[in-house]
């Protein structure tokens, strides 16, 4: 492709929103990667520097040497464009930390908060980023895997950050072949970033490891899977159009959406569990956008919408709790997605990092005592209701916390053959619905070790091979 067809082609796909946006100005992600250099090559043609500021993230999480090389480069390239950069340090450790998600969930949630924020600051209405075609092969095959029916299979040339800006994505349709080509023959150089060979990550093991194998059966497989998204979209877009007289009869609050329950029941199960789903996106987006941190919120789950439709079809009442802040409620008259009220709420979730040592918990009123043994002084295993055993050899190179549930936990009970959703668990223990939350429960890392008063994981057990063991035990404060 000529760089005068490029240019025609991206002009054409993005002129709606490049009128839209003329002479106002733009707040553009910039990592200095071939994506991000190239996008602010492009916009350079339509706008003037002084409407263009840029904006990189500094994740930590490789060499300093490389971070600053990096940071070096890309102040550089900004001063030889004749626009603004400024470098934002974002703790995506401590974010994984308090609240036990991934680097990438952790990662994206920080910089849409800081985006958000620094749009306000900037008085921007759009936000530009470099994702490519590849960028969305990949989401989309993420999605496919995790079993998704519902929602956008894609990322949007355009979405909602805030109630004043949208993402703006004017690269979505190019390959990234087509990108770094562009810019090797004007002789421009762009940063590497090491991080993304590393398959810790989802999205590396997808892009390395599960891509190549779509290739060798499709060459052209990100225009096949562009076609399937496009298609879907158009779909979408349909039932939007014909749905629409019912999302009016939405009522709408900071707190809570509610729909008359007699507008559902009627309809047909897929028109009901496409209603169910925009309910529940529409309230996340609401959850998301109230706070300036975005916190991780509830999956939505496809086992969720067919068990509420169900529900509604049979005119059951029924709670489903989404998170530890939100739930959907079925009463005689509405369907309700709502927040928690802290009163109803049992949260908390507490560090343990000194062994020995000894943690109140206060939430509780429980005392909570650790102590290291050696294998051949111990008289007896046995646990008891409020006292665990566990292999220390297996547990001491990770974070040991004690935290209440949440809706995704898993366990793998001593003796069983395999995990299973901790909901089944306590349902199979016969644990009271309202004293769930309030059930202690103890991980290393992010392996549930022990279910207070109940059980402990399979694969934590004391074995005559265990050299040091941790001995749990809680009491009344």
């Amino acid at each position: 492709m000529s760089q005068d067809q490029l240019s025609i082609q991206l002009e054409t796909e993005n002129r709606d929103i490049l009128h839209r946006s003329r002479g106002k100005k733009i707040l553009v992600s910039f990592s200095g990667g071939s994506d991000s250099v190239f996008v602010l090559l492009w916009l350079r043609s339509y706008f003037s520097p002084d409407l263009i500021q840029l904006i990189y993230f500094d994740h930590g999480v490789r060499s300093r040497s490389e971070i600053d090389a990096e940071i070096e480069h890309n102040y550089r390239f900004a001063k030889k464009m004749g626009v603004s950069l400024f470098v934002k340090k974002i703790p995506v450790a401590l974010y994984q930390k308090k609240y036990k998600t991934s680097f990438e969930t952790a990662s994206r949630n920080l910089r849409l908060s800081l985006l958000t924020h620094y749009a306000r600051i900037f008085s921007v209405s759009f936000v530009v980023m470099g994702h490519h075609l590849d960028d969305q092969c990949e989401t989309f095959v993420s999605k496919l895997v995790k079993g998704l029916q519902s929602g956008y299979p894609g990322i949007r040339r355009e979405d909602v950050l805030s109630s004043d800006c949208v993402i703006w994505r004017p690269l979505i349709s190019l390959l990234k072949t087509t990108i770094v080509s562009t810019l090797e023959r004007a002789g421009l150089s762009y940063v590497k970033d090491s991080s993304n060979n590393d398959r810790r990550h989802e999205r590396n093991r997808i892009r390395l490891d599960l891509l190549p194998h779509f290739k060798s059966l499709n060459m052209n497989y990100q225009q096949a899977f562009k076609s399937f998204i496009d298609y879907q979209s158009a779909s979408q877009q349909y039932f939007q159009y014909v749905l629409d007289p019912i999302f009016d009869l939405l009522k709408v609050d900071t707190q809570f959406i509610k729909l008359p329950i007699g507008t559902l029941a009627p309809l047909d199960e897929f028109i009901r569990q496409r209603v169910i789903v925009h309910c529940l996106k529409r309230f996340q987006e609401i959850q998301n956008r109230k706070y300036r941190l975005r916190v991780p919120g509830f999956r939505l789950s496809q086992v969720h919408v067919t068990k509420l439709s169900q529900a509604v079809q049979e005119q059951k009442k029924m709670v489903l709790q989404l998170s530890i802040t939100e739930q959907v409620k079925l009463t005689n008259t509405h369907f309700i997605c709502e927040e928690i009220s802290k009163k109803n709420r049992v949260e908390y979730t507490m560090d343990l990092p000194a062994i020995p040592g000894c943690y109140v918990l206060v939430e509780l009123g429980k005392k909570i005592r650790l102590d290291l043994l050696n294998y051949s002084d111990i008289d007896s295993l046995k646990s008891t209701g409020g006292i665990a055993y566990l292999s220390f050899d297996k547990i001491k190179e990770k974070p040991l916390y004690v935290r209440n549930r949440r809706p995704q936990d898993q366990f793998h009970p001593f003796g069983s053959s395999g995990s299973k959703s901790l909901k089944k668990y306590m349902i199979d223990k016969k644990i009271p619905a309202k004293h769930r939350q309030e059930v202690p429960l103890f991980f290393a890392g992010n392996t549930l070790v022990w279910v207070m008063g109940y059980q402990i994981h399979h694969d934590y057990q004391v074995t005559d091979l265990t050299n040091e063991v941790l001995k749990i035990e809680v009491c009344d404060a």
